[in-house]
């Protein structure tokens, strides 16, 4: 028989995952010719070129995402008016494993012997692109002063570390694991100088970019009070536990929310109660071209609504399509929006983009990507939720990655 139709069906379905759509549609009949599958694909192909006009697609979408060292500099570069909380970013350096090997002006490191410099001044002496190369990749420039040595033994044993002691006899040797190693001289083979930093790799992969803002924070200002309230995820290891939702739009994997619908009559919020009447919130965000999203706060149901998940009244700072950036406070409309040019300079369409908002009081602000999108001041009648948002309308997705909140 011939496959031609089941693979045209299997082909719209792949489009429907891809574009949250229900096109192109593959007839189940399997007495349909080739022409099911030309069908699906010439709809694939018309998609594609529209969705990405540029480039591919970004991958493994399930996953949060990757952002490169040019992203997260353009990301500093942009916030640098507004700089983050040093309180915050002690917590980071120490939480990261930074303070084993380094000390920050009188605040000392971990380990007395640590292996790397003072930073107390760090920032002063280096630029942002400098000293986040210095931190993403710490083997690409390494100072003689803080380079380790190899050591190799006759028996072809290799110890990686510092020389601490060197004499007639032979040289101890603390290696990176933190041991000390000692080794005769008739025991040893070669001693030569180390390839690579000492600072391990990865140090900021399980940081969001608020984190690393407040790192920098941290840096410069050489100092940090302890016990600052850190960020906290929006989402525990119970799913959903605690958020109202309707199950057949909102999914949680491995802390990514999904929103999919195929088309509502009505938007679909996922919602939760507010930790705390003024907060900071951030999240990564994955639109597709078309799709409509935003973060509602200050939220409560309408009290003569009898559908629990109707739209709440509130705030939403708008993600989507021409809202990106914008405040809409209910029975109002927008009140804020951002300068056209700056957006489009700083947002990414066909990717991942970093949200901040922040609600104190009155006052409302709204970052994408570490561009300010408006400040505003606002009053509202205010209710006690916040969540997130899939609109109305034609088919549409929206995943929220690194979400967490703390209080200003």
């Amino acid at each position: 028989m011939n496959s031609a139709p089941r693979r045209g069906r299997e082909l719209a379905r792949m489009i429907s995952r891809w574009t949250a759509s229900t096109e192109p549609q593959a007839p189940e009949d399997p007495l349909e010719t080739a022409e099911s599958f030309e069908r699906a694909r010439l709809a694939a192909e018309a998609w594609y070129r529209e969705a990405y006009p540029t480039g591919l697609p970004p991958m493994e979408l399930d996953a949060a995402p990757r952002w490169t060292e040019a992203e997260i500099a353009a990301f500093l570069e942009r916030a640098a008016p507004r700089p983050g909380d040093p309180d915050v970013g002690r917590a980071v350096f120490e939480a990261a494993g930074c303070a084993a090997c380094h000390a920050v002006g009188s605040t000392p490191a971990g380990d007395p012997l640590g292996f790397g410099p003072d930073l107390a001044g760090v920032a002063e002496r280096l630029s942002r692109a400098e000293l986040l190369a210095a931190i993403l990749a710490p083997s690409r420039v390494v100072s003689d002063q803080y380079r380790a040595s190899i050591a190799l033994t006759k028996d072809e044993r290799l110890f990686e570390g510092f020389v601490t002691v060197r004499d007639a006899d032979g040289i101890e040797l603390r290696t990176l694991g933190g041991e000390s190693v000692r080794i005769d001289s008739d025991e040893l083979e070669s001693l030569g100088p180390s390839t690579r930093s000492p600072m391990p790799e990865g140090l900021l992969e399980s940081r969001t970019l608020e984190e690393i803002r407040d790192l920098f924070a941290y840096l410069k200002e050489g100092r940090g009070s302890a016990g600052a309230r850190v960020w906290a995820p929006l989402f525990g290891n119970s799913g959903l536990k605690g958020w109202d939702g309707d199950s057949a739009v909102w999914s949680l994997r491995g802390g990514l929310l999904s929103g999919r619908s195929q088309g509502l009559a009505q938007s679909s919020y996922a919602l939760a109660p507010l930790p705390d009447r003024d907060l900071c919130v951030e999240f990564d965000v994955f639109l597709p071209p078309g799709a409509n999203s935003g973060l509602a706060y200050r939220a409560r149901r309408r009290d003569r609504d009898p559908e629990p998940l109707a739209d709440p009244s509130g705030f939403q700072a708008d993600l989507g399509q021409s809202h990106w950036g914008s405040l809409y406070v209910d029975g109002r409309g927008t009140v804020a929006r951002p300068d056209p040019a700056a957006l489009e300079a700083a947002l990414d369409r066909r990717g991942w983009n970093h949200v901040l908002v922040r609600f104190r009081g009155e006052a409302h602000s709204m970052e994408i990507n570490g561009l300010e999108t408006y400040s505003a001041q606002v009053s509202a009648p205010e209710g006690a939720l916040f969540g997130f948002q899939v609109h109305q309308g034609k088919p549409m997705q929206v995943r929220i990655a690194n979400a967490r909140w703390r209080t200003p």
